[in-house]
């Protein structure tokens, strides 16, 4: 317990850890948007272990007929859930996916909140069962992206009063890279006379050990850079005097 609450002060990343974040300074990338892409942590070599994820994901869907079937509240939430994903621009549909290189399809996991928090909310996730052998198997080991625990509590108690705030969608205020999208792939159809139709997710999506991470650690790059450029502007002004 004393470990894993103890603050991340002098703590090395192992080498994949470190590969990861070395990684994400690279390839992360700012539109004139103020969008921010970032390229999943893949290793290149092993992308022939993917092998044929699209049978489990359909299989998994097939499933999902069947609890839509006895759960009326639920198929109407996980489609709600969908559409306002689809609406967003957050997920696009994939005319063709045969000639797109090494993808991945991902298995999801329809299920509700609890009543008594948002009644009729759906959630959706990733199965981390399907990984094993599949999409996180060819990631690097991501690290734990921890905020400084002690400065936090320490400077919580100073004010006289504090206001709290919770990101709406955090993971998808971060966006990724177009080239990676082909990793992020679900079969959806609003309609059982439809055919399975494919998406691909293009945003920081649930489920994904990379995910935290990168949810963290955009926002933190940010609050990095305000602080150069606030530094930088002073000492300008400074010079300028």
């Amino acid at each position: 317990m004393l470990q894993v609450e103890n603050i991340d002060i002098g703590k090395a990343n192992t080498p994949d850890e470190q590969r990861c974040e070395d990684h994400f300074q690279e390839t992360v990338s700012r539109a004139d948007d103020a969008r921010h892409f970032v390229r999943l942590p893949v290793r290149e070599e092993l992308l022939p272990m993917l092998g044929d994820s699209y049978t489990t994901a359909l299989r998994r869907f097939q499933s999902m007929k069947k609890k839509f079937a006895v759960d009326d509240d639920l198929r109407d939430a996980y489609h709600a859930f969908i559409n306002v994903y689809e609406s967003l621009g957050h997920m696009e549909e994939v005319i063709s996916s045969a000639s797109r290189g090494p993808q991945f399809f991902h298995p999801t996991i329809p299920f509700t909140v609890q009543k008594a928090q948002q009644p009729g909310h759906a959630w959706c996730s990733m199965d981390p069962a399907e990984f094993s052998t599949g999409c996180r198997s060819i990631k690097y080991c991501i690290p734990v992206r921890r905020f400084n625990q002690y400065s936090t509590v320490i400077n919580f108690r100073m004010p006289r009063y504090t206001v709290t705030a919770d990101a709406e969608k955090m993971f998808r205020q971060t966006w990724v890279h177009p080239h990676d999208v082909q990793f992020q792939q679900i079969l959806w159809r609003k309609d059982p006379s439809e055919p399975v139709r494919i998406f691909q997710l293009k945003t920081v999506t649930y489920g994904l050990a990379s995910s935290p991470f990168h949810a963290a650690r955009v926002p933190t790059g940010q609050r990095r850079r305000r602080e150069l450029s606030t530094c930088g502007s002073r000492s300008t002004k400074g010079n300028v005097r």
